[in-house]
């Protein structure tokens, strides 16, 4: 079975970043380091910056402030395997399964443009590892939800990036799909020894979901393990007049009658 390890244990270290958008700061004085092995869910509001701070790690946007370093090197396009919250792919084009994993590897590719062997291995390893080989034939036009997000990961797997950046991977995807992706992007991490980040407005099983916690609302409010980072002054903090709506204590969304 073909590695989907990266030659060199990914880190990520961003220190005192600042990102400004349309006059206004966007992101402010953001530090926090993770290493390898590590599956990290970034919280927060709705304009709380999550978003800004993927694209400004994946070298997509710039910033005013500070820095970002992807595995020892400065961030840079296509430095980080990044699944944007609106993936710019057209699912109603008819390319199939395998046509659009085989994106990740364009970047690869020699003068010939051609995939070579070890391109074609990793193709169909990754379309394996998302369990998609079967339905590589397939049209996505034809495709579900949570395959779709497969499809997606798979191309970002086959970047072979140390780092997989997710934003809100898991909307509109069922319940059933969502525990399939969740177990596919742990051993991402297990096996791989690949970072993934995950924003996320789910806030059932954080304990059990993620090794850490960035939770963001334009600062970082609070970072760590999950049951020391997700208490009532960090909800509080993030959600503002809505926190009532949240039980820390379970990590669940309930709702604010039983309160």
């Amino acid at each position: 079975m073909l590695s989907l390890k990266s030659p060199t244990k990914p880190r990520i270290i961003v220190e005192n970043l600042t990102v400004v958008r349309g006059g206004h700061p966007v992101i402010s004085d953001v530090s926090f380091e993770v290493g390898p092995n590590t599956m990290l869910g970034v919280l927060g509001p709705s304009g709380g910056g999550k978003t800004t701070l993927f694209q400004t790690m994946a070298g997509l946007i710039p910033h005013s402030e500070g820095s970002v370093t992807v595995c020892g090197a400065h961030a840079q396009r296509g430095g980080v395997a990044y699944v944007s919250q609106t993936d710019t792919m057209n699912w109603n084009f008819p390319a199939t399964v395998h046509d659009v994993v085989s994106m990740g590897r364009y970047a690869n590719l020699g003068w010939l443009k051609r995939f070579a062997s070890r391109d074609k291995d990793l193709i169909r390893n990754c379309l394996n590892r998302v369990g998609l080989w079967e339905r590589r034939n397939s049209l996505v036009t034809d495709l579900s939800g949570g395959q779709r997000q497969r499809v997606c990961i798979a191309r970002a797997l086959a970047q072979e990036s140390g780092i997989i950046m997710l934003d809100e991977a898991l909307s509109n995807v069922d319940v059933g799909a969502q525990e399939g992706i969740l177990e596919l992007l742990r051993s991402c991490c297990t096996i791989d020894g690949k970072i993934v980040l995950l924003a996320t407005h789910d806030l059932t099983n954080l304990e059990e979901r993620f090794d850490k916690l960035l939770c963001l609302n334009h600062h970082i409010c609070g970072y760590g393990a999950p049951a020391e980072t997700f208490t009532p002054e960090i909800v509080e903090e993030l959600y503002g007049a809505h926190r009532d709506e949240f039980d820390a204590s379970d990590y669940s969304i309930v709702p604010s009658a039983a309160q």
